[in-house]
Parts: C-alpha cells; sequence; structure tokens
C-alpha cells in the first residue's frame, strides 16, 4: 500500500483554514502555553497534523519539579533526551489539538497522528 498524501481543493482549504485559526492556548498540569497548527496532510488511513509548541513544561529534574522554558532544557545539554522531551510534549498536547482540529472536521485518533511537535520560545 502507497503512502501518500490526499490533494483535493477540500484538502487544501482545510490546510489554510487549520493553520489560521489553529492557534490556541493550552493548559494542562504538565504544560502551559500556545499551540500552533502548521501543517496537516491527509493519507488514504489516517489525518496527521504538526504543531508548534510555545510555553513551559513542568519536569523534574533532580528531586524536585519545576517549571522549565526551552532554552533551560537546552542548556542541560546531553542530560534530556530528545526522543522523550519530544513523546512527553505529544502525549500532553494530544487532547487539546485533537480537540481543537474536531471543530475543523480533521479525526486524529491516535497520538502518532501529530507528526512533528517543535518546541520554541
Amino acid at each position: 500500500m502507497a503512502r501518500y498524501a490526499i490533494n483535493s481543493p477540500e484538502i487544501k482549504t482545510l490546510k489554510k483554514v487549520a493553520k489560521k485559526y489553529g492557534k490556541f492556548p493550552i493548559k494542562t498540569k504538565h504544560m502551559e502555553g500556545v499551540i500552533q497548527v502548521t501543517s496537516f496532510r491527509k493519507y488514504p488511513t489516517h489525518e496527521e497534523v504538526d504543531v508548534v509548541f510555545r510555553g513551559k513544561i513542568l519536569a523534574q529534574v533532580g528531586m524536585q519539579l519545576q517549571w522549565f522554558g526551552h532554552e533551560e532544557i537546552v542548556s542541560f545539554g546531553k542530560g534530556v533526551s530528545k526522543v522523550k522531551l519530544n513523546r512527553f510534549l505529544k502525549k500532553n498536547c494530544f487532547e487539546g489539538v485533537r480537540d481543537r482540529m474536531l471543530i475543523f472536521g480533521i479525526d486524529l485518533r491516535f497520538i502518532t497522528d501529530l507528526g512533528k511537535v517543535k518546541w520554541t520560545t
């Protein structure tokens, strides 16, 4: 089975609308900030969304929980796994992104339907 994106006029319109109105605040017990949808792709079997997160996360370094921004996490260097950080971001922002995308008729079923989650300041 080929994995190719569907490009119809309806999908192109959804891409534009999702980018324009896909900015929303998120506040959970582990994240605070703003999420912006940057891209949308529809495949024959599923739909995929890329997002940018701007904000802080609640993480444990040493023995205490603290709120960290992107710069502080980057300053730790190799002590922070990029794979685990990306998994953490996807897991904690999935519910908000899924609820927002349902407004546009985009059905995200699984956490893997979040393609890229980029964390910036």
